[in-house]
């Protein structure tokens, strides 16, 4: 396990992708050390003997320029620990999970010249789909065009359990098992659209619906804010807490259909999840959504119309007869995104 030697650096831990990624890279003969980013990265990477590469999964820099010294200042700290890194043979890789703040909801707004030094410390640049290869190709410039590479999202197949129907799913959860349960799954902000998918679901023509809003807020005034709009709706089920690994098969075999309608966004695990588990999705046609589903198997929307959110799901519930089908359509897209794949394609990158 000696022929590459990587570093990655993040600053999250829980999510399996990294997890399913180094397993796969070590079958592969990649030996994979995980640290967290910090601004001094460097004397971690002098640490590791004969390291060949490092790969951020978060970058310790702003991407939203907002005040000019300490920006310039962290860049400068950056870019000079990546030239010594570099002048050593290392080569530097950045997979793109997030382009723009999703908390603040500001758009990457480097200028040309910023945007091309800050491109030219990459050795290679990961996204996850078409449209944002595009986007950073359009901030740093066409000389990043030729170290752009796109790897879909690797699969949640082999990391979640399977096993429990869709009875037996409703029966813990207290749903009817002919009912229509849209489902909300997730780390909730507000960029999510959560707020919306209520006040959606409030104007859908049909009693026998379900909202499931499953996943742990950060934020105790968006909590209070959902609490508040559906006080006195018991077809909406607010789950509050963090989904341990076993549980969340409960929750998607209770589904029929997993919404996304994020307003800010660069990638979906929770879409990839949703596809995962052969679930349909309703999501705004734009961006990563619109790259990895289709119209096979999603309901997509205007993001700019405000009521197009409430049609989709009511469309789900007029076709309900159509989602499993549609939710096996985004089950074989799924598949292709399997691990081995993710791994190989990323070793490509490495020896590129």
């Amino acid at each position: 396990m000696s022929d590459l030697r990587v570093l990655f650096l993040s600053d999250w831990f829980s999510n399996p992708y990294k997890t399913l990624l180094i397993k796969n890279l070590n079958h592969r003969d990649v030996y994979v050390e995980e640290h967290r980013v910090n601004r001094f990265f460097l004397l971690k990477a002098l640490q590791i003997h004969g390291l060949n590469v490092i790969h951020f999964h978060v970058i310790p820099v702003p991407l939203v320029w907002e005040n000019g010294i300490a920006q310039t200042i962290k860049f400068i700290l950056f870019a000079s620990q990546i030239l010594v890194l570099r002048s050593l043979g290392i080569k530097i890789v950045w997979t793109i999970h997030e382009w723009d703040n999703k908390l603040s909801s500001k758009k990457v707004n480097y200028n040309s010249l910023y945007g091309k030094l800050f491109g030219d410390c990459f050795d290679a640049l990961i996204t996850h789909c078409e449209t944002s290869q595009k986007s950073l190709i359009t901030t740093l410039g066409h000389g990043s065009i030729h170290k752009s590479f796109v790897i879909y999202h690797g699969n949640f197949m082999d990391w979640y359990e399977n096993e429990v129907s869709l009875p037996t799913s409703r029966e813990i959860l207290g749903i009817p098992n002919e009912s229509t349960v849209f489902l909300l799954f997730g780390s909730i902000y507000r960029y999510k659209g959560v707020l919306d998918a209520i006040e959606a679901f409030k104007r859908l023509q049909d009693d026998d619906t379900y909202l499931l809003i499953v996943g742990k807020s950060s934020c105790s005034e968006l909590e209070e804010d959902i609490r508040e709009n559906i006080q006195g709706l018991e077809k909406i089920r607010f789950v509050s807490e963090r989904i341990e690994d076993d549980d969340v098969q409960v929750y998607m075999n209770a589904s029929n259909c997993v919404l996304v309608p994020y307003k800010v966004f660069t990638t979906s695990g929770v879409a990839i999840l949703a596809m995962s588990f052969g679930k349909a999705c309703i999501a705004p046609k734009m961006g990563f959504f619109d790259d990895v589903l289709d119209d096979s198997g999603a309901f997509f929307y205007d993001p700019d119309d405000a009521d197009a959110l409430g049609k989709a799901m009511q469309v789900v519930v007029d076709c309900k007869a159509t989602l499993e089908g549609m939710g096996e359509h985004n089950l074989s897209l799924a598949k292709q995104w399997n691990w081995d794949y993710v791994a190989k394609e990323t070793l490509d990158v490495y020896q590129s």
